[in-house]
């Protein structure tokens, strides 16, 4: 399947708080670009993969969608620009590849959640001192900053 792009623009009432753009009714891997006044939008929320800047892995277990919540593009000319790399339904095989990849994906996120959970913490005693003292050693400190 050849690569596709597809651009439109949008104009945005006045009262829109949030956009929700469906760039297929399947699988897909698209890479998409927003802009207003030729400043980048951010995508707010989506059910994809993100698999390199701009570029979006959508399942096709689900409807894809793209949510944009910018309180800025409101009654404004929004521009859409998407990518076509792949649109349709994955084989059996890429299924199980895709999610053997997206296994050891989360596999290897939950042991750098492990990680940063269990990270060390100071067990020692700390000295005791009186909130004045703390104050002027606080005072100090940003006076030797400041300098």
């Amino acid at each position: 399947q050849k690569p596709e792009t597809k651009q439109f623009q949008l104009k945005i009432p006045e009262d829109v708080q949030l956009i929700k753009l469906f760039p297929s009714l399947t699988g897909a891997i698209v890479k998409l670009s927003m802009t207003i006044d030729g400043e980048t939008v951010p995508v707010a929320a989506t059910n994809a993969f993100l698999v390199q800047e701009n570029v979006y892995y959508f399942l096709d277990t689900q409807v894809p969608v793209i949510e944009v919540t910018d309180a800025q593009m409101a009654g404004k000319d929004l521009t859409v620009a998407i990518d076509y790399f792949f649109e349709g339904n994955y084989s059996e095989r890429e299924n199980t590849f895709i999610h053997a990849l997206l296994d050891e994906r989360n596999q290897f996120l939950e042991e750098m959640n492990k990680q940063t959970e269990t990270a060390p913490m100071p067990t020692g005693k700390y000295k005791r001192i009186t909130l004045t003292k703390f104050d002027k050693m606080i005072n100090l400190t940003i006076d030797d900053i400041a300098r």
